[in-house]
């Protein structure tokens, strides 16, 4: 398994397999949980985050969707490796240490100071960054810049 964000999300599965999801929320969703790690982020957050402007019922719904959706990915079991953990109020996504860049990266980085350190974004970074990138001008010019 492997689960690269630095640079752009791409899933292979084992078989070295692409992983794609139906939509891009869900894949933007996915990508927050990565990030989040073990600790996860609460359902309500990802609710608002992710489908503003839907009733607190719609906007859960649409979550549990694209959770189900992850889940036939990533299926749990006792040999799963990445997997969705969670309850009713919170959801995590569950990786090996090796499985995503984003987890080797924090490791190698690991005794930065705090200040040195990069945060982790949230749901609604990640949002505003894929709405960003689908807007030429802003694309164009993101392109002139260097890479951190």
């Amino acid at each position: 398994m492997r689960i690269r964000l630095l640079g752009g999300l791409e899933i292979t599965s084992p078989e070295r397999r692409p992983i794609r999801f139906a939509t891009r929320k869900t894949s933007l969703l996915f990508a927050a949980l990565v990030l989040a790690g073990r600790r996860g982020h609460r359902r309500e957050l990802l609710s608002e985050a992710f489908w503003p402007g839907r009733s607190n019922g719609q906007a859960r719904n649409s979550l549990r969707q694209a959770l189900v959706d992850i889940r036939r990915s990533f299926p749990a079991g006792k040999d799963a490796t990445v997997y969705i953990d969670g309850d009713q109020e919170a959801v995590a996504l569950i990786a090996g240490p090796d499985e995503a860049d984003i987890s080797i990266f924090d490791r190698k980085t690991g005794n930065w100071s705090r200040a040195e350190r990069p945060i982790s974004p949230s749901p609604q970074t990640f949002i505003a960054a894929a709405y960003l990138q689908g807007k030429p001008f802003l694309r164009n010019w993101m392109s002139g810049l260097d890479p951190i």
